[in-house]
């Protein structure tokens, strides 16, 4: 479903898509983007991860990767300030533009 979502919706854009698959545990297991960072050859240091839901800030920090989530995705800003997440919250893809755009300036 993520290929075929991510290739209708933006072509040419990822160098690699990976959904859930039968030999990969789901997340928060760290299975899946640790496939992607071995067929990728990237360090996780070289990584931050973006997502909408608690289960996507537990991925990360089992990855060892850094995150920021999004409150326009799954969950609002009040559901994951629940959870007592500690990380960026961002509410458009511009502020994620800015927030990686920041480190380079």
């Amino acid at each position: 479903a993520a290929n075929k979502l991510v290739t209708q919706y933006y072509p040419n854009v990822f160098e690699c898509i990976q959904g859930e698959v039968d030999y990969l545990r789901k997340k928060p297991y760290p299975d899946m983007l640790e496939s992607v960072l071995k067929k990728l050859n990237i360090e996780k240091e070289d990584v931050c991860y973006v997502g909408d839901t608690n289960v996507d800030y537990d991925f990360a920090k089992n990855s060892g990767v850094d995150v920021i989530l999004v409150t326009y995705g799954f969950r609002t800003k009040e559901e994951m300030n629940q959870y007592n997440i500690h990380c960026d919250k961002v509410s458009s893809t511009k502020e994620i533009a800015e927030y990686f755009i920041s480190d380079w300036i």
